[in-house]
């Protein structure tokens, strides 16, 4: 799915999109590419953030893109 559909469903479906990570944000969707790209050693800055806030509040959920396209159904 291309980012702009993702954006487009999940905007259909409530959500406010933001492109960074703050205390705010619920959920951080991570594409396929980036889980495959991505491994223990190397992150993306928004996944390096998100996982620094979970420390302190666990409010934030990462999630694959399966699960969000799962809880949208």
């Amino acid at each position: 799915m291309k980012r702009e559909e993702a954006i487009e469903l999940a905007i259909e479906n409530g959500a406010r999109i933001q492109n960074f990570v703050t205390e705010e944000t619920d959920i951080l969707v991570l594409a396929p590419r980036q889980l495959d790209i991505f491994g223990a050693d190397v992150r993306s800055r928004k996944l390096i953030k998100a996982e620094e806030l979970r420390k302190k509040s666990d409010k934030i959920r990462i999630i694959s893109e399966k699960e969000f396209l799962r809880k949208l159904i």
